[in-house]
């Protein structure tokens, strides 16, 4: 009998990394990278113990992303961004092992590639990832355009004689 609660862990954390390794690959585009600023105002909502601490917008392979890292018991989690309409623009996944020190950061995307994000409110959402349970919402406010400024660029050639 304990042998198939170890057996469905493996299994769970098995399909957490398989899960893991298409997002990875879905959001890889190799652009360009850089970072950007914005004025954020926030407001939070909170049902247990788990917390944002940080949150960050960055652009990253052609896309703007919110770096976000959350603290909090281990636990597999799903977290959602939703944007000014309200339409749910990136999701991501945090395994109950990359908890297990009670931090963990992801980039959740916030508008199309090669897009803009809109200014306004943007609620991000955290769900437990087996039942379903919502765990935690905050909104993020950010407001004007966006200022973006590249911190480094490495541009490679290569010669071919013939």
């Amino acid at each position: 009998m304990v042998w198939m609660g170890v057996l469905k862990k493996i299994g769970k954390a098995l399909i957490a990394v398989v899960i893991v390794s298409v997002l990875v690959v879905s959001f890889s585009v190799c652009i360009g990278a850089g970072t950007t600023t914005k004025t954020v105002t926030t407001t939070t909502s909170t049902t247990t113990e788990y917390q944002v601490t940080s949150y960050t917008p960055i652009a990253k392979d052609g896309a703007v992303y919110l770096k976000v890292t959350v603290k909090g018991e281990p636990r597999s989690l799903e977290l959602l961004l939703s944007n000014p309409e309200g339409n749910t623009v990136g999701k991501d996944f945090i395994p109950e092992e990359d908890l297990v020190d009670g931090v963990e950061s992801v980039e959740l995307q916030m508008a199309d590639y090669g897009t803009t994000p809109e200014a306004g409110t943007y609620t991000l959402y955290i769900f437990d990832f087996i039942t379903d349970e919502f765990i935690y919402s905050k909104n993020i406010t950010f407001e004007g355009g966006a200022k973006i400024s590249i911190k480094n660029a490495d541009f490679e050639t290569t010669y071919f004689f013939w």
